[in-house]
């Protein structure tokens, strides 16, 4: 009951930010948080369609976004990191028909340190740190779908994806974070998405994962059907999915829908 109270507070303070951080007749954007780069670039991209209003991006773990919606946080698209997750939302009325703008795939993040995983099958040493994210975020459901994967290979072995999961040392909300811990040495491997990090950077070394045990990550967008704004959501929701978004998306290392 306790941490289910901080949950609400958490979600009652990011709503009232929100709602400060927009006025009446600008574009509120809920974004995963895994898009918070190439999701201000396609703003400022749209911003002059729309002026004197505003493209105002708020990212976070899709779940967390979707969790502000049902509490009542007033927004007018929602991008979400799923588009399994896209289609419930859509399900409960959360949002109209979901399009998918974007995809991209899962690599392994590892530490540059002498102790971190050389290959796939060192993440279920006993000696390895893995950080993940809880199931209910895009993340954390599909580095789960990819170790279950691996598990049905007698490479890996039937047990594997349990013998990883017992090496979870903490679960944080959002791919971003993840990332963040095995930066800073606190965790040496993370599933993330290959979009997310570049190999060599900030002492991260980038193991790639085989086609067979990958996951296809797809991004969708959805008009929120509380917007205020039904007409210019929908709007943007096409522009995310035309040539000129794409060719943004491509430079951030997106693939194409």
């Amino acid at each position: 009951m306790f941490w289910r109270a901080i949950g609400l507070a958490i979600i009652a303070v990011a709503m009232l930010a929100i709602g400060c951080a927009r006025q009446s007749d600008d574009l509120m954007v809920f974004a995963a948080s895994s898009l918070v780069d190439v999701a201000s670039e396609i703003a400022s991209a749209y911003e002059p369609t729309i002026r004197p209003a505003h493209v105002v991006v708020h990212t976070g773990a899709t779940s967390q976004l979707r969790a502000q919606l049902e509490q009542g946080a007033r927004a007018d698209v929602f991008l979400l990191a799923s588009a399994e997750q896209a289609e419930a939302a859509q399900a409960v009325g959360l949002i109209e028909a979901p399009r998918v703008f974007a995809r991209t795939r899962l690599i392994l993040a590892v530490s540059s340190g002498s102790d971190a995983p050389a290959i796939l099958e060192d993440l279920a040493r006993p000696t390895t740190r893995v950080v993940m994210s809880p199931i209910d975020v895009p993340i954390g459901a599909y580095a789960r779908a990819s170790l279950r994967r691996m598990s049905a290979d007698s490479r890996f072995g039937a047990d594997f994806a349990n013998r990883v999961l017992a090496n979870v040392r903490s679960e944080e909300p959002n791919a971003r974070q993840q990332f963040a811990k095995v930066r800073l040495g606190e965790a040496n491997a993370a599933f993330a998405y290959a979009t997310d990090v570049a190999d060599g950077e900030s002492g991260i070394r980038v193991i790639e994962i085989p086609e067979r045990f990958n996951v296809m990550v797809a991004y969708a967008a959805g008009t929120i059907v509380a917007s205020r704004q039904p007409e210019r959501a929908r709007a943007f929701v096409t522009y995310l999915v035309g040539v000129e978004a794409r060719q943004v998306f491509r430079r951030h290392g997106f693939d194409d829908p």
